[in-house]
């Protein structure tokens, strides 16, 4: 199935999680945030989100600040 990653888009298995996606595309996940069609996923909830097709996804490094 095609999804967008990254501003490309790319072919990727069916019935795949979020957490399995970053694993096999991004293996640091520290100070990782994600963004699935303009939502940040928490990161206890990458286990249970199953990618779906067209799904637009954005990895981005989190900093803190103030």
């Amino acid at each position: 199935m095609k999804i967008i990653f990254n501003d490309s888009q790319i072919e990727i298995s069916n019935k795949i999680t979020l957490l399995e996606f970053i694993s096999k595309y991004h293996k640091e996940t520290f100070g990782l945030a994600v963004s699935v069609n303009n939502t940040v996923i928490p990161k206890k909830e990458w286990f249970k989100l199953k990618i779906k097709k067209n799904d637009n996804i954005i990895l981005f490094q989190a900093i803190a600040g103030g």
